[in-house]
């Protein structure tokens, strides 16, 4: 069922992609759990990840794929047997490329955010060679490897065309052309941002802290500590809340006419059942603000923090443990 030239592959295109993430799942909970490693990324965000690697199995499948024996009477007398196997990968690897286009745009986002792409800056320059690579790798896949996968797809699709009316040696053409245009593009791309991977694993305790290194350690310390403190405060603003949520559903039971005891500052005053809860219903207001905003400061201080883990790991590896 893989390996004729049958329609199988309008649904065994499941079976590869269900390989490859149900693989890309192991291993990331195998990483996940493995002692020394410090990154802060789900098991999910890594399965995403993995799907940015580069593979050959489609474009292999596709070399044989123009491959004939025996006869048809569709294709002029020719028999493709790996033309189903070929077009099952490719459908899995379209998806797969989707994911990445997420994983690559992120990249890419994250990078132009921060500056990162401004060759003529110090902070361009201060960037180790494996996150230049990666950076490289992710807007290369965006502007050249996006429009040459939609390219491909095209002319695979044309090449179908032209093995049904009897034309292989077209269709062989086209989807070597189609082949090319990837290996260039979607697949050079992700090699690229992947070799900055085994880079960043190569960097060893003897590379060298220099005043920019220094600085980066430094804020991150701060935003730690800072970050320890909102998440605190935090804690405390929602407790409040969760305690006033409490008392308003107890002054729901309350009786109209009954003079309710409400503090404010450090003394307490009597007011009237409406009133307490005019003035519990603004406080409650006060403290989703409050848990808002700190919530907004912690999202913050945690992606810039995420930012110069990527930087520092990138550049001293498991020689450094900023967790």
């Amino acid at each position: 069922m893989l390996g004729n030239s049958s329609t199988s592959w309008r649904y065994m295109w499941i079976f590869p992609l269900g390989l490859q993430l149900t693989a890309n799942a192991i291993i990331a909970a195998i990483i996940k759990n493995t002692s020394g490693f410090y990154a802060d990324f789900a098991v999910w965000e890594l399965v995403l990840f993995f799907a940015a690697r580069p593979r050959l199995s489609w474009i292999v499948l596709g070399a044989f794929s123009v491959i004939s024996s025996g006869s048809s009477s569709r294709t002029n007398g020719r028999f493709f047997p790996w033309w189903s196997s070929f077009m099952s990968h490719l459908i899995a690897e379209f998806i797969l490329q989707l994911i990445a286009l997420y994983i690559m745009g992120r990249t890419a986002h994250f990078a132009a955010g921060r500056g990162y792409y401004l060759v003529h800056t110090d902070l361009h320059r201060s960037l180790p060679p494996g996150a230049h690579m990666m950076y490289s790798g992710a807007l290369y896949y965006l502007i050249v490897g996006s429009f040459s996968w939609l390219l491909a797809i095209g002319l695979i699709i044309v090449a179908a065309g032209r093995f049904d009316i009897g034309k292989p040696k077209v269709g062989t053409a086209y989807v070597m052309l189609a082949i090319t245009i990837c290996l260039t593009s979607v697949w050079l791309a992700s090699w690229i941002f992947w070799l900055s991977k085994e880079e960043e694993g190569e960097t060893g305790p003897d590379t060298e802290v220099t005043k920019e290194d220094q600085d980066k350690i430094n804020s991150f310390s701060r935003l730690h500590n800072r970050e320890r403190v909102v998440e605190e405060e935090l804690q405390g603003k929602q407790k409040d809340k969760e305690d006033l949520e409490e008392v308003s559903t107890e002054l729901e039971l309350a009786d109209e006419d009954e003079l309710v005891r409400y503090k404010v500052g450090d003394s307490f005053m009597s007011v009237p059942l409406s009133e307490a809860q005019e003035m519990l219903s603004l406080a409650t207001k006060q403290f989703d603000d409050e848990v808002s905003r700190l919530e907004e400061s912690l999202h913050e201080l945690r992606d810039e923090m995420k930012g110069l883990k990527a930087q520092l790991y990138a550049r001293f590896g498991k020689s450094i443990n900023l967790d």
